[in-house]
């Protein structure tokens, strides 16, 4: 799978799913060189996370069958919370579950503050430029979590 495919695959998952291609996508986060370049492997991990929210059911089945891409998730996850690489880790993932909690997970690191909230303001703003669902739906985040906040 190369670079271009893997990157269709997540960007339409939502509207266009093929759950038949993860055990493809989990062998090129295995095998490919391109997966482990530096700042992919966050990203990577978000998408396997999404995998398995909307597949539990496959979850046992993979693990089994791609152990290493597991272990490499793992690490990553171990990563800094004042990486930027977050930030494409829930983005990744709400590629693929459009789950909400992957935009308040972002939100909250906008009000972080200093670098942090700075670097996730614009890759907000870049993918909000990028991809109309996106910045629908993260409006909406933001609306929702104003709302609470007058209420409280």
């Amino acid at each position: 799978m190369t670079p271009n495919d893997y990157a269709y695959l997540v960007y339409y998952w939502y509207g266009e799913p093929h759950p038949e291609r993860i055990p493809e996508i989990l062998a090129t986060f295995r095998d490919c060189t391109w997966a482990h370049r530096p700042g992919r492997d966050l990203p990577m991990a978000g998408a396997l996370l999404g995998f398995e929210t909307l597949y539990p059911d496959k979850k046992e089945t993979w693990r089994s069958e791609f152990p290493a891409v597991y272990r490499f998730a793992e690490r990553a996850t171990q990563t800094d919370k004042q990486s930027p690489a977050w930030n494409d880790y829930y983005i990744a993932q709400w590629f693929i579950t459009r789950d909400d909690k992957c935009l308040d997970s972002l939100l909250d690191r906008v009000a972080e503050g200093g670098e942090v909230g700075f670097e996730t303001r614009l890759s907000l703003e870049n993918w909000s430029e990028r991809c109309a669902p996106f910045r629908v739906n993260l409006e909406r985040a933001k609306a929702a979590r104003k709302e609470c906040m007058i209420i409280q």
